[in-house]
């Protein structure tokens, strides 16, 4: 015994009287072994070396530390009791090269444990050769913490002297957040001979390209938006010369069922001995030859020169004339405060879906719409607005880039904005507390449980983010000239336009609940009629209401955490919707039920996180810590909200009316409810769950029964 808590052994006794110390339970007299008898009268002495003795080295010490040797092992136990595998599992060794690195799999049905452990007294690294698991992803047990996902080269792993990790493999649907597969190349390059420049090579191998590059090149990109349909067609719509012969912007046209859509793809070369890093490679369309020369023809917004082509054109303020109009760039005053060094580090981000951005520095981000649509945008508008306006807690707008056509039509293609200096998106930084909240509640410490319960962190953020939110609601309410931006009022002309948008979507909802089962499913069946009848009533309070421009998308990945503050990003609106309805103006409510529907998603991902690393705790215990942070977070963000609001000068209501917010929850909940059957079905307990509760509360209990 002792063991748990590194005890330590007179071993001067001899025989077995070194092991036999007595328990050190406390810091009390004797350890608290015996609190009344006198230290000369114990059959054995207690440790009394400075490292180990009682004072030092006891339960009630370690068992208040969440980081100590006991409450390590406590965790470790419960994990262990948590997987069968470890008991009742097949035991497998694996051999690899480094001899002081211990390797075994437990393997049961489908569950498979990866156990490594160093057995060296110095730091080692490993090569593990784990391809008959590729694409699993290696989850850590103590913190799930998810690794990289296996492929076919052999696994690296480096470990402390004397550590140890034990992984669940994981098949390829829990793929952590933050991965990002590589882009997938193409399996074989056509050859395109460059005589001249690049326009003429392309012009002259028009018809390959269109008819085998592209339709195999989009198909791989995550920002075609059409994946999920047949391409009929892939057409070079519009060749764009640039200042330089090796580069060429197209406006590339699809045909899909649902009709034609352009895309932009700007095209450059790496030449072979130009030691180009991964991403230009992974994103080729062709290999080009010019004489002897040879390089790969990619994706020019993978390559440093045009983000600095692009800042470059808006501190000119350039024009360049194309053959159906012009390329204008188009600076905002904030552009003239920022220089760009030369040599300036620039990070390709590579989560976005339907856009393509770098960041330049600590400077700038450049993001690159790969959809051509008539008109203004909705983010450069909002942005050059927001920031016109005085709103700090958004990235300014630096400037954009405009093709304009000959009869003044304009097509958004870059923006450039002010970096934003952050700790990460609210989403994350969200997930990660309450994770950590669970934790301390595990580790038995009363001071750091009764803190995690009561979500006072959590709790300070939701009511800064409510008053970010409302003063950015109150810039989009003030009085403007411009007819884009202008606030509207509500008519009921409004009123049926959203009863009958809420109609249709809970009746797309309805058809995706199908025959589930349950509490949630009971409700919703019970109080289809009234929920139905209800909607005109509800869609009424708008009318009167003050209508303005609004996010349109807003939820916790829209939301950078910023050292103390926020800054709320992305005002693309929701990319499948048309561009005139993102521009249109709506009730400012939208986004608050945006953000609150964000609440109860976090708190669902945590849940299923927990009960796969924390199932000791049990899911009643979880699940109040979970319902109290949604609780928490949507009344201290409501009232930020109402706080800002109310010290506002603009025609916003103070007074957040409930109903008119349950119209907006029922049908952003019924929208995730539609969106989870088609991708997620596994998922759809959760807007369901949204779905019942906002019904309820709306209907009341005694009209669903």
């Amino acid at each position: 015994y002792g063991d748990e808590i590194g005890m330590g052994d007179n071993i001067h006794l001899g025989d077995r009287n070194g092991v036999r110390t007595p328990m050190q339970w406390s810091p009390d007299r004797n350890g608290g072994f015996s609190r009344i008898a006198d230290p000369s009268r114990l059959v054995l002495p207690m440790v009394m070396d400075p490292l180990y003795a009682y004072q030092t080295v006891n339960v009630e010490s370690q068992a208040a530390d969440p980081h100590s040797l006991l409450m390590w092992m406590r965790r470790t136990i419960a994990i262990r009791r948590q997987y069968k595998v470890f008991g009742r599992g097949s035991y497998r060794l694996l051999y690899p090269k480094n001899r002081k690195i211990l390797t075994y799999l437990r393997e049961a049905e489908d569950t498979t444990i990866l156990c490594v452990a160093n057995l060296s007294r110095t730091p080692q690294a490993v090569e593990l050769d784990l391809s008959e698991f590729q694409g699993r992803i290696p989850i850590e047990l103590d913190g799930h913490s998810q690794f990289p996902p296996i492929g076919q080269l052999p696994y690296l792993l480096t470990l402390p002297p004397y550590g140890f990790y034990w992984f669940l493999l994981s098949e390829a649907d829990d793929w952590p957040s933050h991965h990002v597969p590589a882009p997938e190349p193409m399996p074989e390059y056509q050859t395109i001979v460059m005589r001249h420049a690049l326009p003429e090579a392309v012009m002259a191998a028009r018809l390959v390209i269109e008819r085998d590059i592209l339709p195999a090149y989009l198909a791989k990109r995550r920002w075609f938006g059409m994946k999920d349909q047949v391409l009929k067609s892939a057409r070079i719509a519009l060749l764009t010369r640039v200042p330089t012969d090796d580069a060429v912007l197209l406006e590339i046209e699809t045909q899909t069922e649902s009709g034609s859509s352009r895309w932009l793809l700007p095209l450059g070369i790496v030449w072979d001995d130009a030691n180009a890093p991964p991403l230009p490679t992974q994103l080729a369309l062709a290999r080009v030859r010019r004489g002897p020369k040879v390089g790969l023809l990619t994706d020019a917004f993978a390559l440093p020169a045009f983000p600095r082509a692009v800042l470059a054109g808006l501190t000119g303020g350039d024009t360049i004339a194309i053959e159906s109009g012009m390329i204008r760039f188009e600076p905002t005053s904030r552009m003239a405060e920022i220089s760009v060094p030369e040599g300036v580090e620039m990070n390709w981000v590579s989560a976005e879906q339907s856009n393509s951005s770098v960041i330049v520095g600590d400077i700038a981000v450049i993001k690159m719409f790969r959809r051509v649509t008539d008109g203004p945008h909705p983010e450069a508008e909002m942005g050059r607005y927001l920031t016109e306006g005085g709103f700090a807690n958004t990235p300014a707008l630096l400037g954009e880039v405009v093709r304009v056509e000959p009869d003044g039509t304009q097509h958004a293609l870059v923006i450039a904005q002010a970096f934003a200096r952050n700790q990460g998106d609210a989403w994350t930084w969200t997930t990660d507390l309450l994770v950590r909240g669970l934790s301390d509640i595990i580790s038995g410490d009363e001071a750091a449980s009764a803190e995690a319960a009561n979500h006072s962190d959590y709790v300070r953020f939701a009511h800064l983010l409510g008053q970010r939110v409302a003063e950015m609601h109150l810039v989009l309410a003030r009085p403007t000239s411009d007819p884009a931006f202008a606030p509207a009022t509500g008519t009921a002309a409004t009123a049926i336009d959203f009863a009958s948008r809420v109609r249709d979507q809970l009746t797309s909802a309805y058809k995706a609940i199908g025959t589930t089962e349950g509490n949630d499913q009971h409700t919703m069946d019970a109080g289809r009629k009234a929920l139905f009848d209800r909607l005109p009533d509800l869609a009424d309070l708008v009318v009167g209401a003050t209508l303005t421009r609004i996010h349109g998308d807003l939820h916790l990945g829209q939301v950078l955490v910023c050292n103390g503050d926020v800054a709320i990003i992305d005002f693309e609106g929701e990319p499948a919707k048309p561009v005139e309805t993102r521009r249109g103006k709506d009730h400012p409510l939208r986004d608050v039920a945006g953000m609150i529907r964000s609440f109860d998603y976090a708190a669902a991902v945590v849940k299923r996180r927990a009960q796969a690393s924390h199932a000791h705790l049990g899911d009643e215990q979880v699940g109040t810590f979970l319902e109290s942070f949604v609780t928490r977070a949507t009344d201290s963000f409501l009232a930020g909200y109402r706080e800002a609001v109310a010290s506002g000068d603009t025609d916003v209501p103070s007074a957040v009316n409930m109903e008119l917010l349950d119209l907006f929850l029922i049908e952003k909940a019924a929208y995730e409810v539609v969106y989870e059957a088609a991708n997620r079905p596994t998922w759809i307990d959760v807007p369901l769950h949204g779905l019942a509760s906002r019904t309820r509360h709306l209907l009341g209990i005694e009209a669903l029964k």
